[in-house]
């Protein structure tokens, strides 16, 4: 379903058809009196949760930061976020979007590859923790017995390596969703041609 359309100045309204959906209709009455805002509201929804966007690529949290920063100057996506009415018409697209399932893993599998990326650059190739223990040790030949109770370094690299086989892993399966997805649309492209051409037919 189409939502938006764009002006000539660029400018993102909705359609008036929408207007008429109970969740959308919601929104626009909720900050009627805050007109500012609510354009404000339709661009980051947009722009955040559009399949047309120029920032559809993006995993979603890309696409909340890219967009505050681009249009909305640097706002949080939380301003938005928070709001019943927002999150409402946040589902509304999701479910008019069309989109297959194959899109929809594809959605999960991007923002999975960038939390973990996030995740794999806050791991470290050591890492301390609090020794607390009984250790013997010798001195001038008699075996003394002194407890241990301080933090140390040690080898944290398997950490690190396993991190990087589940990014390898998601980035396999990444792949494997856009041939997916690619097949998809170049199979829905050609029945779209077909179909034009029965209506030219069929006007005949």
């Amino acid at each position: 379903m189409e939502y938006f359309v764009i002006t000539v100045d660029g400018e993102i309204r909705l359609k008036n058809e929408t207007k008429k959906i109970s969740e959308i209709a919601k929104l626009e009455l909720k900050f009627r009196n805050n007109p500012g805002f609510l354009a404000d509201c339709i661009t980051y929804l947009y722009h955040t949760y559009y399949y047309q966007s120029v920032f559809w690529p993006y995993a979603l949290s890309q696409r909340k930061k890219e967009v505050c920063s681009v249009f909305l100057n640097n706002v949080d996506s939380e301003k938005f976020e928070e709001h019943d009415e927002v999150k409402a018409v946040i589902k509304e697209l999701q479910k008019g979007s069309g989109l297959s399932q194959a899109e929809r893993f594809y959605e999960g599998i991007k923002q999975d590859i960038e939390d973990l990326k996030e995740h794999f650059n806050n791991i470290k190739y050591t890492k301390k923790i609090k020794v607390d223990q009984e250790v013997a040790i010798n001195v001038d030949g008699i075996e003394k017995s002194i407890r241990l109770n301080q933090m140390i370094n040690i080898d944290n690299s398997a950490e690190k390596v396993a991190a990087l086989k589940s990014f390898d892993a998601l980035y396999t399966m990444e792949q494997k969703f856009k041939d997916i997805i690619a097949k998809e649309r170049k199979s829905n492209n050609v029945q779209a041609k077909k179909a034009d051409k029965t209506r030219i037919f069929d006007k005949i």
